[in-house]
């Protein structure tokens, strides 16, 4: 019904303002593609609700996920929720690094996507919602990151960050570089899969991904 709804926009659309594109995410119950082509001028945004890892279950739906939609036809963006770390009760204020893991997870989808929507956590590390980007000390090097592989994937990750640290951190470069690289290591090596469902609870969060030593 939603799809073809859009199709049936899109044509008039294609009449009245030729060149214009007619824009749906991918979400909830029409997550799954139609099984009839969409009209060409229509653009679909994916909305992919798990925050980015590099496990190989996190790249094999990524994949999957664009798989399905290429056969529409339709212009493809990523939605991407980065706040999802984070904004669950139990997990408030839950770092999460992934810029080494960027780099795999962007090849997958070269040439294939268009443009990317990226969520950022409105809630605080107390569970507040503040209406504007929280923490946002959490998100800077992930986005620093995306933003120049997302001009150009094939760049080294290791220099962008060696540029990064020295200019954003000044004379404390060194020590919040080896803060962060164990955080990002953390991240990669969290058990947020279990029994193929995910699994990010206070537990899990607090006790096995970031324990207090």
């Amino acid at each position: 019904a939603v799809w073809g709804f859009v199709n049936a926009v899109a044509q008039k659309v294609a009449v009245e303002a030729p060149g214009c594109y007619l824009k749906c995410c991918s979400y909830a119950d029409y997550t799954r593609r139609p099984d009839f082509p969409l009209m060409p001028n229509v653009a679909v945004t994916l909305c992919y609700g798990t925050v980015p890892h590099g496990s190989l279950h996190y790249k094999k739906n990524w994949r999957t996920h664009i798989e399905e939609w290429l056969p529409t036809g339709a212009k493809l963006y990523f939605w991407e929720y980065w706040n999802n770390a984070r904004a669950g009760r139990g997990t408030y204020g839950a770092p999460s690094f992934f810029q080494r893991q960027l780099r795999e997870i962007y090849l997958l989808d070269r040439n294939q996507i268009s443009g990317r929507v990226i969520e950022l956590c409105d809630i605080n590390s107390e569970g507040k919602g503040i209406n504007s980007w929280a923490d946002w000390m959490y998100d800077v090097r992930n986005l620093y990151t995306a933003a120049r592989l997302m001009w150009d994937p094939d760049r080294d990750v290791e220099a962008e960050l060696a540029e990064f640290y020295p200019a954003f951190y000044g004379s404390a470069a060194k020590l919040l570089e080896e803060f962060y690289d164990q955080l990002e290591l953390a991240w990669t090596r969290s058990c947020i899969l279990e029994a193929k469902q995910k699994v990010w609870d206070w537990e899990v969060c607090w006790k096995e991904t970031y324990p207090p030593e």
